[in-house]
Formats: structure tokens, C-alpha cells, sequence
């Protein structure tokens, strides 16, 4: 037996080995990646393999397939010419044989899929995109959502997941805002905590395009403007992948209820919150301005005089950790077990939450970090932790943050992280504007 096919063998003893005996030709044959949707064709139920894949793989040439199982109008895969669950299974198991029998050293094909929020196929569970996921402020329910994803897509052959976007959205014209977690590096939080452990249907048209502006297309304002004049309660629900900014509906609007992109249940969700058995408790991981002329808008710009508008001032409409709940919640003055510490040690902020309104709910207790003297520039805020904690009516609870290198750190000058000694205020709150702050100072370790 080949080393390589040798299980007893460690890993790195076959990878070794393999290496050694493959051609220049099929290393780089290893880099090919072909759309997998176009390796087969089915014909009333009766799969066959293309004979451009077959030839591809006898010359050593395919190392990865993208998107097998991926159906959406981008790859023409339908309802009536794509594959089921089973059949996806069972085509994946056919690529698979055919690589393993066909290739001269019979190295299987890594079978990669889009699952940015849901494993993107007939019979896939469509779950809601990373902007929304990011306004749960819940690593844990993410978690959650992600290991049933990776069943769904390993269930079908599928050991490659193309997830999650982990970029920082500081243009939301751009076309991939709804595939981000936010605008600030900690949203990336959410995602990155899966990315180590699990290696769309409902996309709006004009996925991956940039837009010129953030208003609403075609006569979706002037219907709001018709409805408004009967003189009724009105609600408008945003169904959109990025900020939308509409001073008229912001100022004429009873509620908004900013939905995302919410996935196959998405429906049942909007229903709950607007009839009032489901309290809300999503926060905004990014910003949204009153007007597109403000762009760019992110909570955590640096310090500066900045820029001025004859027009409006520089706030966003709705800041970033902004959200409402059917509740109230109030927040005792933050605490430090000590008001200095070296780069070294640790110390703890402790807050009190206490929800004064009728009814229970969630609140997302987030916490910011000013460096109020640094020798290079540094974000007015920097949101460092949070912690998302449900409350009865009356209950109060102690919110505890600890306090150290990692969260006073910045990357210096020599690219290396660095605590400086001196004055940082730490801001606890419900969103970057409404806080209360301590003072820490920093010594020389």
C-alpha cells in the first residue's frame, strides 16, 4: 500500500509522500477550480457526467469543484433541473468515485459551497444573512445556525464552505453589505468565531452590485407618501441588504422595523415583533445615515476636527448599537475594582442593569474604549466587548467586563500590538452615543 492511502500513516507522513510522486501538471491541477454545477446533466432523473469534467480529471487537472449543489438564477440551476438533497448526494458520491477511479493517484475533489447564510441549494435551509446575524449580538445562536449549516452541506458531500464574509463595511452602497457582520472589527466577532470549527435563496437582485444611493427604487416612496394620507398607523418594514436613507419616511413613519434580509422565517419573525409577543432586542452593527452625502459613516472614526456640512451635522440617523424594545432599561454608574493598573494586569468593570418597564426582555450591554492620548491617531470609540443579557420585569443584574491588553491595545508603528500608559475612558451603554464612562490609567509595567 501507497503511504499515502496508508490511515495509519500520520498526516503530515502522506501528505509528504503524495507530494513526492505527483507531476508538476497535477500540483497544478490541484488549483483548478471548475463550477461544479456544470460537471453533469440530468435528464429525468438520470444522472451522467459531462465528458469535459471526465477529461479534466484522467489529466489530473481538477482539485476543487465550486458550487455543485448551487442553484439561483447566477448558475441557471432551477427547481425543475437541479437536485434534490438525495440526488446531490448521490452526484457528489459519483464525482467522487469517478475521481478516485479516473485520476492516476486517485485524489479525491474538495466539494465546496456557498453558505454564507444557509447552505445555498434545493432543500437548503435559508437562514438570515450576516448583517442580521450581526444585529443578534449573539455569538452563541450563530454558532448554533452554523452547525446546522455544516450537517446540511457535509450531509450532501459538501466539506468546503464558502463563509462568512468576514470584511468591515465602510460604504454600504456597496453590493456585498448584507454578506458583512457590520462596520466595527469586533461585529467580525460573530463570524470569526466559527470560521476554526465549521470550515442563498433569498438574495435581493442586485447582490454583489453597487449602488449609487441609499434610497428606496422605483415608487416604493410615493406609495408610503399615498398610504400616509389616509390619515392610519403606519409601519414600514425594511426587507433590504443595506442602510436605507429616506428622511421622509424616518420623520413620517409611526415604527420602522428594520428586517434585513430574515431568511425562510423571516415572515413569522416579523409577525411576532409587530403584534407584540416577541420583544425586540436587535441593535445595529452599522450605522445609517440621514443622507448618502454623509458617506462615509462608521461609529469608530478617528479623532479629529472632521468634516463639516452646511446642510445637516455629522450624526448618523440611527448610531451603531442603536435599537428599541418594548422595555426600559437602566444602568447604574460603571465601576473599576482599581482605577490604575500596568499593560500586565487586569481589573474589572461592573455595571448594573435594571429593567424598570412592564415587560421582560434583552438588553445588549456594550462596551467602549477611548485612548484619550496615543503617539498615533485612534478612534474616538472602539467598541471592545458586550454582553447580551435577558431580564423580568424589575430584575437587576451586574454586568461584568475584564479589562486588559487586549482590550487597550492598538497596532503600533513596528506593527506589533501596544499598551501605552495613560488616560482611557471606558464607556458602558446601550449604543456608542448613549454611555457613562470611568477613567483608567495606565502605567508603566
Amino acid at each position: 500500500m501507497m503511504i499515502y492511502k496508508d490511515k495509519s500513516k500520520s498526516v503530515a507522513e502522506r501528505v509528504e509522500n503524495l507530494l513526492s510522486l505527483m507531476t508538476t501538471e497535477e500540483k497544478a491541477g490541484q488549483l483548478v477550480q471548475p463550477f461544479g454545477w456544470q460537471t453533469y446533466t440530468q435528464d429525468q432523473g438520470n444522472i451522467t457526467l459531462n465528458e469535459t469534467f471526465k477529461r479534466q480529471v484522467e489529466k489530473g487537472g481538477v482539485g476543487s469543484l465550486y458550487g455543485t449543489l448551487r442553484a439561483d438564477p447566477w448558475t441557471g440551476v432551477t427547481l425543475e433541473n437541479g437536485l434534490s438533497a438525495k440526488a446531490g448526494a448521490e452526484v457528489v458520491n459519483l464525482i467522487q468515485r469517478y475521481a478516485v477511479d479516473h485520476s492516476r493517484l486517485g485524489i479525491p475533489i474538495l466539494i465546496g459551497e456557498e453558505c454564507s447564510h444557509g447552505h445555498m441549494a434545493i432543500d437548503g435551509t435559508v437562514y438570515p444573512v450576516p448583517l442580521l446575524l450581526g444585529s443578534t449580538w449573539n455569538v452563541e445562536l450563530y454558532q448554533d445556525m452554523c452547525r446546522a449549516v455544516a450537517l446540511e452541506t457535509r450531509a450532501q458531500g459538501g466539506v468546503v464552505t464558502y463563509s462568512p464574509v468576514l470584511d468591515v463595511v465602510r460604504d454600504p452602497r456597496w453590493g456585498r453589505t448584507e454578506e458583512c457582520f457590520g462596520e466595527g472589527t469586533i461585529d467580525l466577532r460573530t463570524g470569526a468565531s466559527n470560521v476554526s470549527e465549521y470550515s442563498w435563496n433569498d438574495m435581493e437582485c442586485g447582490e454583489g452590485i453597487d449602488r449609487m444611493t441609499l434610497g428606496l427604487a422605483g415608487v416604493q416612496l410615493e406609495l408610503m407618501q399615498e398610504i400616509y394620507k389616509l390619515g392610519k398607523t403606519m409601519i414600514v418594514v425594511y426587507i433590504n441588504g443595506r442602510p436605507i436613507a429616506e428622511p421622509w419616511v424616518d420623520e413620517h413613519a409611526d415604527a420602522i422595523l428594520e428586517a434585513w434580509y430574515p431568511g425562510q422565517e423571516g415572515g413569522h419573525a416579523i409577525a411576532d415583533l409587530l403584534f407584540g409577543d416577541v420583544n425586540p432586542s436587535g441593535r445595529l452593527t452599522i450605522s445609517i445615515p440621514k443622507h448618502v452625502g454623509q458617506l462615509p459613516v462608521y461609529y469608530n472614526g478617528k479623532r479629529s476636527r472632521g468634516k463639516r456640512y452646511l446642510e445637516e451635522d455629522l450624526e448618523p440617523r440611527y448610531v451603531f448599537g442603536y435599537g428599541l424594545s418594548y422595555t426600559t432599561f437602566e444602568y447604574s454608574k460603571p465601576k473599576l475594582t482599581r482605577t490604575s493598573m500596568t499593560s500586565i494586569e487586569h481589573v474589572t468593570l461592573t455595571v448594573e442593569i435594571t429593567n424598570t418597564g412592564q415587560r421582560s426582555g434583552a438588553e445588549v450591554v456594550q462596551l467602549y474604549i477611548a485612548d484619550i492620548v496615543s503617539q498615533m491617531t485612534r478612534p474616538a470609540k472602539e467598541l471592545k466587548a458586550f454582553s447580551k443579557i435577558r431580564l423580568e420585569s424589575g430584575e437587576t443584574r451586574t454586568v461584568a467586563f475584564q479589562i486588559g491588553a487586549e482590550q487597550l491595545q492598538y497596532i503600533g508603528r513596528d506593527l506589533k500590538p501596544v499598551v501605552e500608559p495613560g488616560q482611557f475612558h471606558l464607556h458602558v451603554g446601550r449604543n456608542v452615543n448613549d454611555t457613562q464612562w470611568i477613567e483608567l490609567t495606565v502605567e508603566e509595567a
